[in-house]
């Protein structure tokens, strides 16, 4: 399970290789190892491409932990406000 847009403001898009079909669910842990979002999954076997809305959670570094079959996933993503504004100087 690897986020492809990471840091996000509101949608994550999580790249998955499924051992097979199942309907389970993703848990979004905060830093201090508190479950603050779970949001049930239906996966099929294979590559597949799934969104997750982390609009309402607040700024700050998560694990995202799911389990298919045998396999667990986890993996961390930051999310973000706002858009960034950057400058450039010459």
């Amino acid at each position: 399970m690897n986020p492809h847009t990471n840091p996000t403001q509101d949608l994550l898009i999580l790249d998955l290789e499924a051992p097979k079909s199942e309907n389970t669910q993703i848990y979004i842990y905060d830093l201090q190892g508190k479950i603050v979002k779970i949001q049930p999954m239906e996966v099929s076997i294979g590559k597949q491409i799934m969104r997750l809305d982390v609009s309402n959670l607040p700024q700050g570094v998560y694990y995202l932990k799911m389990q298919v079959g045998e396999i667990n996933y986890t993996n961390k993503f930051i999310k973000r406000q706002g858009p960034w504004i950057f400058f450039f100087m010459d």
